[in-house]
């Protein structure tokens, strides 16, 4: 599936640590206006950082960066290791992917963002607050939790990695997207579906299964 983005999202990379983080950004309208009409004084604007969910990519996103409002500027970002980021050393944790954002917002000379999450974006996002409160003027959960795994959804976690070494990524693919869709969303909504298929399938099995252990690792926040 080719993924149609507006004009005004560019894809960049940029070297982060021993990493090189893929992201998605649509700079605020407001400051381009501001900059074709020479204006001196450059109007206020803020900054939303996007994270993914597992075993996403940053092109979940894209819909959300459409619609932002002309004072926003919004950056996608894909985790270590998924979509077009790379995954360095290969020992993850959620305390690790915190700290490469940490990283990308001092390289990118972000000041203070909005940070918003989903699932496991929504980990990283705790974790990163808890590291730098003030880098964050606000956070947005979507489907997440403050909760590490209980035992039991250590070894389901533990499972699915036996799973996809078994069966690979094709059948994690489709399993996958059975327990995140509604049967309806299955039939009406094919694209979204092939996006978050098409998503899971650009992970290799050593990303997916190093993400599963630094999920099931995750402490409390």
């Amino acid at each position: 599936m080719r993924i149609k983005r507006k004009k005004e999202i560019e894809h960049k990379r940029i070297t982060v640590g021993d990493i090189g983080i893929s992201y998605l950004i649509r700079e605020a309208p407001a400051i381009q206006e501001a900059s074709k009409a020479k204006l001196k004084t450059i109007p206020e604007t803020h900054t939303i950082l996007f994270l993914h969910g597992f075993p996403f990519n940053k092109n979940m996103w894209i819909p959300q960066l459409e619609d932002l409002p002309a004072n926003y500027t919004g950056i996608a970002v894909d985790v270590r290791g998924h979509g077009n980021s790379t995954m360095g050393h290969g020992f993850f944790s959620v305390d690790l992917f915190a700290n490469d954002l940490l990283e990308f917002m001092r390289k990118m000379d972000i000041k203070k963002a909005v940070l918003c999450g989903l699932s496991m974006g929504g980990y990283i996002a705790l974790r990163a607050h808890e590291l730098a409160p003030e880098k964050f003027s606000a956070l947005i959960l979507c489907d997440t939790n403050s909760l590490s795994d209980d035992n039991a959804g250590k070894l389901k976690r533990f499972e699915t990695i036996k799973s996809v070494l078994k069966h690979g990524t094709r059948a994690f693919s489709l399993t996958f997207s059975q327990k995140v869709f509604s049967k309806q969303s299955l039939k009406n909504n094919r694209d979204a579906v092939q996006l978050i298929k098409s998503s899971i399938r650009r992970n290799n099995v050593r990303t997916i299964c190093a993400t599963l252990l630094a999920l099931a690792s995750r402490t409390d926040t």
